[in-house]
């Protein structure tokens, strides 16, 4: 930390505190079984083959190849491994959970990097018009909380090429 105060210039408590925020909005890998869209028999199949969390998935994913594999390996269709990866990218972000991640999805959102893309206050608005049709969550995310979620989308390197 001595040697980031000495380059950057910056105050210890803000380094110190800075760190801080970013150990909590860490990825933390999701047990598979917590994937609510995801059929058990899919998950079993990934189980089976050794991959039991996303930040495996993520992990054995991130090329076209990697997914044909595992696709092939776990006799699960391509599309559904496509629907669970969306999941397991969409939820590497902090507080993103299993619903959250399917009203995104249900929204035309497949990864942080598309989420990153969107403007906040047009994103908030179809998020409501397709919670209201379709109730898959009960409330509508606040316009800060869309801001902060779009922001911190932004920051989280590609993982899965092509999603």
């Amino acid at each position: 930390m001595k040697e980031i105060i000495k380059k950057t210039g910056l105050d210890k408590d803000y380094i110190f505190n800075l760190s801080k925020v970013l150990m909590f909005r860490r990825f933390k890998p999701t047990s598979l079984a917590k994937l609510e869209d995801a059929r058990a028999e899919y998950i079993d199949s990934l189980k089976g083959i050794g991959i039991r969390n996303t930040g495996m998935l993520l992990h054995q994913c991130k090329t076209p190849k990697g997914r044909t594999d595992i696709f092939q390996s776990a006799s699960i269709p391509e599309n559904e491994l496509l629907n669970i990866l969306s999941m397991a990218d969409l939820m590497r972000l902090a507080g993103l959970k299993s619903t959250k991640s399917r009203l995104f999805m249900n929204a035309g959102i497949k990864s942080l990097k598309m989420l990153g893309r969107q403007k906040p206050e047009k994103f908030r608005n179809l998020l409501e018009e397709i919670i209201n049709r379709t109730k898959v969550v009960k409330a509508v995310p606040t316009p800060k909380e869309m801001a902060s979620d779009i922001a911190w989308a932004k920051l989280h390197p590609v993982i899965i090429q092509g999603l």
